[in-house]
């Protein structure tokens, strides 16, 4: 089910939060035991993760310079 938009950071982090927590408890990523579709899925997370932040960056930037003028 779809999270509704005035939620889904916040229902999505508890979801985020366990995957940072399990990648924490292991020494290396082959002891996560992934099955292909979920290495894969692991991937596309961290390449999902990277543009968050990214987007994040930008618009906190954007808006400090709004702010500024």
């Amino acid at each position: 089910m779809a999270n509704m938009h005035y939620c889904m950071f916040e229902n999505t982090n508890r979801d985020f939060a366990a995957c940072v927590e399990r990648l924490g408890d292991v020494g290396a990523l082959s002891e996560l035991n992934l099955s292909v579709r979920e290495a894969a899925a692991l991937e596309r997370l961290v390449q999902n993760a990277r543009t968050l932040v990214f987007l994040y960056e930008d618009l906190q930037s954007e808006e400090q310079q709004e702010h500024a003028a």
